[in-house]
């Protein structure tokens, strides 16, 4: 035996207004790629560019290390040839 329900008396609960606003404003608050890509690689680019210098500073720092080493051992070098000498 099946109990059937009347659905005229039933009231279909309404979760407030339906529509479009959801995708309206998913339409009006969208990304702009091209100002989002081109603020990308500008920062990008000047990253690049703190890491080139940072990276031509570190070179450098190497090179007066091993500058400041070979004269100290030129020194020592000379130093000791002269105390040798007859």
């Amino acid at each position: 035996m099946v109990i059937k329900i009347p659905r005229a008396d039933i009231e279909i609960p309404t979760v407030g207004k339906r529509g479009t606003a959801l995708l309206d404003t998913a339409r009006t608050n969208r990304i702009n790629y091209e100002g989002f890509t081109s603020e990308l690689s500008s920062i990008a680019q000047t990253i690049k560019a703190h890491n080139d210098k940072i990276n031509q500073r570190r070179i450098q720092n190497k090179s007066t290390k091993y500058n400041a080493k070979m004269a100290t051992d030129v020194q020592e070098f000379f130093t000791r040839n002269r105390n040798r000498k007859i």
